[in-house]
């Protein structure tokens, strides 16, 4: 029945066919003779590709499906690879094939692949330049900014920002200035605390050298205590008369170098000063020096008060009148004889 069918009636209509730009159809039959080729003839089951593959032979057995093969056509330099699809057709003993070449299937993808890329080229050189641009508009400021404030860190606290737009950069320019006027009026208000601070030591000084100067010059000795009777501050002259060194006076207690019998008196005059804060005149109290030998003091004191206007302690003057109070018992006892002897 094949015999009856006449392929030149349809070689020419059968071979005009085109898959892609070069590919083609053809027909071999299952012992690899060739039916329809446009450039082979004869028995080509032998056949091998450049590395050896022998896809005549393949396609026979086969006779339906898909294969990927090198291939040269006659008058051709080299193998290129190509894709044949294939059916058979049982009642000729034909497979019928459809083949072109892998290049041309994947040109429109290769074309794609260069059209993305020359955009993404083109995407590049327009996104870098306008980020760029758009970067330096932000980040131009912000330097300004630091730069501004390193040198505000130096101390010029006088520098301003020119607001030019009302957005975010804007803003932080206005931010900045007004931070810089109250770190100005900051400086300016601290300048000038220093300077009356720095005038009242001063003066502080100068006034507690002079009261030490007029302390240390009088023949009196000064004391000052807390409420129980330690010494807290004295001169020079309350040592000499006490016969102790500074460092030995400093916090004792008038129990320690006063008489009992003056001890209990001290209390109550004290202890009256700071009932009524009202000053103690001069009063004689009998104390024992360092060396043993009793003395008589004359005593005047009064509260002492902080800046705030509270008690905190007690001040006051001693005067040394043990020769006077010699010399007053011996003119008593002169005289209480001479009233005897006239008696």
């Amino acid at each position: 029945f094949s015999e009856l069918v006449n392929v030149e009636d349809f070689r020419d209509s059968f071979l005009s066919m085109r898959f892609g730009r070069t590919g083609y159809p053809f027909i071999v039959n299952s012992s690899g003779e060739v039916i329809l080729h446009p450039k082979v003839h004869g028995n080509q089951y032998d056949i091998a590709d450049e590395h050896g593959h022998l896809f005549i032979q393949e396609i026979c057995s086969k006779k339906a499906g898909k294969l990927v093969y090198s291939w040269k056509n006659p008058g051709e330099t080299a193998f290129r690879k190509k894709l044949v699809i294939f059916n058979y057709i049982p009642e000729y003993d034909w497979i019928v094939g459809s083949s072109g070449y892998l290049e041309e299937f994947y040109a429109p993808l290769k074309t794609l692949r260069k059209i993305i890329v020359i955009t993404v080229l083109l995407v590049l050189l327009l996104v870098i330049p306008v980020s760029f641009l758009v970067g330096s508009s932000v980040t131009r400021p912000l330097k300004e900014i630091m730069r501004r404030f390193s040198s505000g860190t130096a101390g010029d606290f006088s520098d301003r920002m020119r607001v030019e737009s009302r957005n975010e950069i804007g803003q932080l320019a206005q931010y900045y200035n007004g931070f810089m006027e109250r770190l100005e009026g900051y400086r300016s208000n601290i300048e000038n605390e220093i300077r009356e601070r720095r005038q009242v030591e001063d003066s502080l000084r100068k006034s507690e050298e002079k009261y030490r100067t007029v302390l240390e010059s009088i023949g009196e000795g000064y004391f000052e205590t807390d409420f129980t009777g330690k010494m807290t501050f004295f001169n020079d002259s309350l040592c000499r008369i006490g016969g102790y060194a500074r460092d030995e006076l400093i916090g004792i207690n008038n129990r320690e170098y006063a008489t009992p019998g003056s001890a209990k008196r001290m209390y109550k005059v004290f202890s009256e000063i700071y009932r009524t804060g009202k000053p103690a005149e001069m009063m004689d109290f009998e104390v024992i020096s360092k060396d043993g030998s009793p003395k008589v003091l004359e005593v005047s004191a009064s509260l002492m008060h902080d800046q705030s206007g509270k008690a905190i302690g007690f001040r006051g003057v001693i005067r040394d009148v043990t020769d006077r109070n010699k010399v007053e018992t011996a003119l008593k006892i002169s005289e209480e004889r001479f009233r005897t002897l006239v008696d």
